[in-house]
Parts: C-alpha cells; sequence; structure tokens
C-alpha cells in the first residue's frame, strides 16, 4: 500500500492507494523521502571518508585494508569505490 499522506504509521484507509513495491518506491524518490549518506541514521562513513577511501584504491589500497581500516564491510567499500553509493560526490 502506498500513502498518500506520507505518514508512515497512518493507516487511514482514505490515505491508503493501491500499488507495487517498485511504484511505492517510486513515489518514495519522487517525493525525497529517502534518506541518503549522513541523514541516514546507520550511517558510518562521512563524506571525506568516501573521498579518501576512492583516493585510496587510486593509490593501490586493497579493498580489505580499506574495509578493515574504516571499519565497514568490503561490500561497502565496493560499492563506494564502483560509484554505486554515494554517486553525488564523483
Amino acid at each position: 500500500m502506498c500513502h498518500t499522506c506520507d505518514v508512515r504509521m497512518c493507516i487511514s484507509v482514505s490515505h491508503l492507494f493501491l500499488g507495487t513495491l517498485l511504484e511505492n518506491m517510486a513515489d518514495r524518490n519522487t517525493k525525497n523521502r529517502q534518506a541518503h549518506d549522513v541523514q541516514n541514521g546507520r550511517h558510518v562513513l562521512f563524506p571525506d571518508d568516501v573521498r579518501a577511501i576512492r583516493l585510496a584504491r587510486r593509490n593501490g589500497t586493497t579493498l580489505r585494508e580499506l574495509a578493515s581500516g574504516f571499519g565497514v564491510s568490503m561490500g561497502c567499500i565496493t560499492a563506494i569505490v564502483y560509484e554505486r553509493t554515494w554517486r553525488h560526490l564523483l
């Protein structure tokens, strides 16, 4: 179900409309309701960290070394290096 009022806890039937998961995510993105980078309450890295990771990788530091050094998973480092995340910091 999708919400017209965008209040997560709202269960008013008049505020709901049918939609697939993809339609719900598109609606969220259109309304800019997705938390990104430091707005996400679970973030570990900051923009300067991401820039440092990309620079260190270009200079030959391994993914494993970066993950260990920054205290995150290799998957997280890979996503940063290959610009699947933090794209706005290109």
